[in-house]
């Protein structure tokens, strides 16, 4: 096992690649003007973060996979609720995107589009949270 802290090698390599990622990330971002290349740079900011993280960690890079593998990971039915809201999320937009071709002349699409995306993102937040944990 190799720590990051007890090799001056490989932390000083993984904070220069850090360092690169993150600047290289932040220039992409900030000075593009396409959205996808945008968001490849907003990736490689995070990337150079996460390295920059492991760089300064105590723990040996093998124990960090290993209690990021342990950790509770929700079970298939959070999954199949997540699934089914996005699904619903996308028929609501829909039913809402036809009552604005006809002119708005019903409520009832918006108040359902803006309830299932409320509990979809919601759904999806919970499921990230106890996946980062």
């Amino acid at each position: 096992m190799i720590s990051a802290q007890n090799n001056p090698v490989v932390r000083n390599g993984l904070l220069s690649l850090a360092a690169l990622a993150v600047i290289g990330g932040g220039a992409i971002a900030y000075i593009s003007s396409s959205f996808t290349i945008r968001t490849s740079g907003m990736l490689l900011l995070l990337i150079g973060v996460a390295l920059g993280r492991i760089a300064r960690s105590r723990e040996p890079i093998n124990q960090l996979a290993a209690r990021a593998a342990a950790s509770t990971r929700p079970g298939p039915i959070p999954w199949i609720v997540a699934i089914v809201l996005a699904l619903a999320t996308v028929i609501s937009f829909y039913y809402l995107y036809e009552d604005a071709l006809h002119g708005y002349q019903q409520v009832l699409p918006v108040y359902a589009f803006a309830a299932i995306t409320l509990i979809c993102g919601l759904v999806w937040a919970a499921l990230l949270a106890r996946l980062v944990q």
